[in-house]
């Protein structure tokens, strides 16, 4: 009797299980059960009931799904699998994040010369505000205290190789590294600051403050500008047309921005 009730007891385990992982439950919610499968299958008594079972010695009515042998097996895979894919490597302290922008700060020296630079640590920290961390040794921050403005302009696929450039060349030695990299300058509007030709969407800026003890360089987005060409029939930014790329911190690589999968403040409201 002892031996059927365990029988019974694995069977329902296997059955819950099983019901569990289908519907796509976490792992780490079955432990219990799991554990006492293992435990039933590796510890040798699983083998034991299976050898009575090719012998008929259990009742014709026992249920017992969980001593057929393929079954199990493709039970502890999924198991397996699923460990697998849950499983997290530590890399320790990264500055690794997804997605990280490709920013293109531009200003001018105080002969009125152009310069720009390449920063991906950045963003958006209030409406009207962008902070980026850029260390003081630029020359493009240097610009940007002098003439307290400057442009972020997104890099784009079609200039990658001229984005890259501004990045890994300092104006500090290059003072045309502006020129060499193919990019042409246009004064902004609304602040004293180039915006790049080549490079057809720009936010605008007005220094606001920088600290050179953590780098951060705060502006103030006086205006986006985007040219005709990337926009679409609304007159509003299409990203497709604009073609952004991202930077993969991991491989040093840039990314183009991938397919659309939802709807900002819209899609989240299906969760009831």
């Amino acid at each position: 009797m002892e031996s059927i009730a365990r029988i019974r007891e694995m069977e329902r385990l296997f059955d819950e299980v099983r019901a569990a992982l289908e519907s796509g439950k976490r792992i780490d919610e079955l432990t219990e059960a799991i554990c006492a499968l293992e435990s039933y299958y590796t510890g040798g008594q699983w083998m034991l009931d299976f050898r009575k079972d090719e012998r008929g010695e259990w009742p014709s009515d026992l249920k017992r799904g969980i001593l057929s042998e393929d079954a199990m097996y493709d039970l502890l895979t999924k198991i397996d699998r699923k460990r697998r894919k849950h499983m997290r490597k530590n890399f320790g302290a990264k500055p690794y994040c997804y997605p990280q922008p490709v920013f293109i700060l531009a200003a001018y020296d105080a002969n009125g010369v152009p310069c720009a630079m390449n920063a991906a640590w950045g963003g958006i920290s209030e409406e009207n505000e962008i902070s980026m961390c850029i260390s003081p040794e630029h020359k493009t921050t240097a610009n940007i205290l002098a003439r307290g403005a400057f442009t972020v302009s997104m890099a784009t696929a079609e200039y990658v190789v001229a984005c890259d450039y501004v990045g890994i060349v300092s104006g500090n030695d290059v003072p045309d590294k502006f020129a060499r990299a193919g990019f042409h300058a246009q004064q902004s509007e609304f602040v004293d600051a180039p915006l790049i030709e080549e490079l057809p969407m720009a936010l605008e800026c007005r220094l606001i403050a920088y600290d050179p003890q953590s780098c951060r360089l705060v502006g103030e987005i006086v205006n986006v500008c985007a040219e005709e060409s990337v926009l679409d029939a609304q007159g509003v930014i299409d990203v497709r047309k604009l073609d952004p790329i991202t930077f993969d911190p991991v491989s040093c690589s840039y990314l183009r921005l991938g397919e659309r999968v939802g709807q900002a403040f819209s899609d989240g409201a299906k969760i009831e």
